[in-house]
């Protein structure tokens, strides 16, 4: 036994009297033990997922909490645990929490089996979220200017310069007929 430990319990005659000496030192009182779960109990109760947050981060948050919930003798039943978490999603989750619900029986779902359904979702939607910014960057077109005009120019080039520029004109003017032709 450490020394301080030894010191505290020096004087205990009985190995209930020791374990309460030292349960007492380490937990507190069960006046601090109840407060201490009535603070946990608010903060499980207020817990959302954060803005940016992702469901492996969420999931570890409420893991923490839940385990000193159990530390101080505070259990949970899987079902409700399982129906909190659901609730802790933002709103633009509703669909797939909506979906967890009518396809699975949340008496009989595994804890696991959810948090790994919500990391397959949160992948599948960074997948989207990628492939639409790759299309849209796709969409950009890149142009450079060029001065024609230059003593280093072929004869082709000028006329090239000048056939797109007829062209550039006649797009626009047919543009401006079919609004006007709505």
């Amino acid at each position: 036994m450490v020394p301080d430990e030894a010191d505290k319990v020096e004087n205990c005659e009985s190995a209930r009297e020791i374990w309460r000496t030292l349960e007492t030192t380490y937990e507190g009182t069960s006046n601090i033990k109840e407060t201490h779960i009535d603070l946990l109990m608010h903060e499980y109760e207020a817990f959302d997922m954060m803005p940016g947050e992702n469901i492996h981060d969420m999931y570890s948050r409420f893991t923490i909490l839940i385990n000193k919930l159990k530390g101080l003798c505070k259990t949970f039943v899987t079902k409700d645990l399982i129906r909190n978490i659901l609730r802790f999603l933002p709103k633009e989750w509703l669909p797939k929490w909506t979906a967890i619900e009518e396809a699975t029986n949340l008496n009989i779902l595994a804890m696991d089996e959810l948090i790994g359904s919500l990391l397959n979702h949160e992948h599948v939607i960074k997948q989207v979220d990628r492939d639409d910014e790759k299309r849209r960057h796709s969409l950009v077109f890149k142009s450079q200017v060029h001065d024609y005009e230059s003593d280093n120019d072929t004869e082709f080039d000028k006329e090239f310069v000048l056939v797109s520029r007829k062209f550039h004109r006649m797009l626009k003017y047919k543009s401006g007929q079919k609004r006007h032709g709505e």
